[in-house]
């Protein structure tokens, strides 16, 4: 029988949104001093998007362990996000979630990670909630970075976030459970 557990959670904060302009990068840090649980090999993200007014369309997405010189460099290649049974791009209706595909990818708590997101059209709705300690964000208003380990001119937008859970699954959670974890912010 499965088990959940919620292992990272920033929720009680109130979303607020608003409107960009042009494509967007984003690397949004998910600090291990907000997780618990560890042995995923598995996660399912789910992005969520407060405005009202403007959609918010993923053109691709991306996670990877952050690498601890910098807070916008992953250590190596990240693992792409995908939605909809494969596919790169996926589209946030107003005050909406989506989920993403399950993919294969190993959780541990002694790291920080970083979910890169590269927006798609010229007017965005961006989710934001105040200063969080431990989270941060990135942003780089140039091509499509999702996959660069070292990057250069990303500015610290710590209010900035997109991720509300992620769900995890393993044959081995924290402790030899089988199961689902879930990641819950927002």
């Amino acid at each position: 029988m499965a088990t959940t557990a919620i292992v990272y959670d920033i929720s009680g904060s109130s979303p607020s949104a608003q409107t960009l302009t042009g494509g967007h990068n984003f690397r949004f840090q998910i600090a291990n001093s907000l997780t618990t649980g560890d042995g995923a090999t598995a996660i399912s993200i789910q992005f969520v998007n407060a405005s009202t007014s403007d959609a918010f369309h993923i053109g691709r997405a991306a996670i990877g362990i952050e690498s601890t010189t910098t807070g916008s460099d992953y250590t190596g290649p990240p693992t792409d996000i995908t939605f909809n049974t494969g596919d790169a791009t996926v589209t946030i209706s107003t005050a909406g979630s989506v989920w993403s595909d399950y993919i294969t990818f190993s959780w541990s708590t002694s790291v920080h990670y970083l979910i890169h997101i590269k927006t798609e059209t010229t007017n965005e709705g961006l989710s934001y909630i105040s200063a969080v300690a431990s989270y941060g964000a990135y942003k780089q208003t140039t091509i499509d970075e999702t996959t660069v380990i070292d990057t250069t001119g990303y500015l610290n937008l710590a209010r900035v976030y997109l991720v509300q859970q992620i769900k995890a699954e393993t044959s081995s959670v924290g402790g030899g459970t089988t199961g689902n974890l879930f990641f819950a912010h927002g």
